[in-house]
């Protein structure tokens, strides 16, 4: 499985603030949360900054999600 986003990205162009631990523990269930959407795994060549940036909130949500009610039942993209 790919995962569309990477700790680099995530710091350095969406500015967020986890620690790389966190990240790297959330953005797998992010990804996947991704190819559920678009029914398929993305290949590299389908992966623009737009994925990316999705991927980067989605793990900030389940981290928000996760840390105040014990986790997500479901995620609307």
């Amino acid at each position: 499985m790919i995962e569309y986003a990477d700790y680099g990205f995530y710091v350095n162009t969406y500015k967020g603030s986890l620690s790389v631990d966190l990240f790297n523990s959330l953005i797998p269930k992010a990804s996947r949360e991704i190819d559920k959407v678009v029914n398929r795994e993305l290949q590299e060549e389908d992966i623009d900054n737009k994925v990316k940036f999705v991927a980067c909130e989605l793990v900030e949500f389940l981290n928000k999600s996760e840390s105040s009610n014990g986790g997500v039942s479901s995620i609307s993209i």
